[in-house]
C-alpha cells in the first residue's frame, strides 16, 4: 500500500499536493515542459549527448533535475567549459536569468482553487536560503504564481520561484511543494497560510481571495564571545542542568 494510503487508512490527512502534481513539480525538466507556453520559462534541455555547447548564450546554468537549496548548481561561463562537463541524464542546462529573484507563496484549497499568491523579493540569498527579503505588491508576480499553481495542480501551500529574464519578465525556476522557510514573512503580511491550509484539509471553507501588506524580514546569525571556562555553563543556563 502506498505511503499516502497508509496514512489515510489511519485517518491522517496530509498537507501535500496530489501525486501527479508532485511528479511534475519535483522534476525540473518536466516542470519546464509543463509550464512552457503558460508562463515564461528559461530555455531548458536535458544535459545529455544532444546538447550543443555552441548553441547556447553564456553564462548558462547546469543543475540537478531534482533537489533544492542550490545544491549542485553550477554557473558555466563558456562553451568550452560546458563541453568539458560530463553529460548526465540527472542534469539539465538552463538559460541564465540575470534579474531579481522572487519566491511566490501560494495557497490553494484541497481542490486546487488558488486563494492567495504572495510574492517575496529574495533580496539576499545565502546557500540557497533567503536571509533578507520583503513582500511586494506586484500584480504580474501574483498572477504568475497563480498560473503556475493551476498549471501544476498545487494544493495547500507551495512556493513558486522565479527570476526576471533579460526582458524584465518573471521566468520560472522551480516549485517547492512545501511550507517555505520564510513563510513567517507571508504570515506577518496578513496571510496565515499554515492555519488556512489546515482549515482546507479539515474541509472548512476558505475565503474567496486574500490580500496582504508589504513588509520585510532580515535574518542574521548572532555570535557571542565567551571565556572557554564558561562553556559548560551555557548548556546549564539553557536547560537548567549541565549539558
Amino acid at each position: 500500500m502506498p505511503g499516502r494510503a497508509l496514512f489515510a487508512a489511519e485517518g491522517i490527512g496530509l498537507l501535500l499536493a496530489p501525486g501527479p502534481a508532485l511528479d511534475v513539480i519535483l522534476d525540473k525538466l518536466a516542470l519546464a515542459a509543463r509550464c512552457a507556453g503558460v508562463v515564461a520559462v528559461p530555455r531548458t534541455e536535458l544535459f545529455g549527448p544532444l546538447v550543443d555547447p555552441a548553441a547556447w548564450t553564456y553564462p548558462v546554468i547546469v543543475k540537478p533535475r531534482t533537489g533544492s537549496g542550490s545544491r549542485g548548481v553550477m554557473t558555466i561561463g563558456s562553451a568550452a567549459e560546458l563541453a568539458a562537463l560530463e553529460r548526465s541524464s540527472a542534469l539539465i542546462v538552463q538559460e541564465f536569468l540575470p534579474g531579481e529573484e522572487y519566491s511566490i507563496d501560494v495557497l490553494a484549497d484541497a481542490g486546487g482553487r488558488v486563494i492567495a499568491s504572495v510574492p517575496r523579493l529574495r533580496a539576499r540569498v545565502d546557500s540557497g536560503v533567503s536571509v533578507g527579503g520583503r513582500t511586494v505588491k506586484d500584480d504580474e508576480l501574483s498572477s504568475f504564481g497563480r498560473t503556475v499553481a493551476e498549471a501544476t495542480g498545487i494544493t495547500y501551500v507551495a512556493n513558486v520561484q522565479c527570476k526576471r529574464d533579460a526582458a524584465g519578465r518573471p521566468a520560472l525556476l522551480e516549485v517547492n511543494p512545501r511550507m517555505p522557510g520564510t513563510l513567517g514573512l507571508t504570515i506577518a503580511s496578513g496571510v496565515d497560510m499554515p492555519r488556512l491550509a489546515l482549515a482546507a484539509l479539515r474541509g472548512l471553507p476558505l475565503p474567496a481571495a486574500m490580500d496582504f501588506r508589504e513588509c520585510a524580514v532580515v535574518r542574521f546569525l548572532d555570535e557571542s564571545i565567551i571565556d572557554p571556562a564558561d562553556i559548560a555553563n551555557v548548556g546549564r543556563d539553557l536547560s537548567g542542568s549541565p549539558s
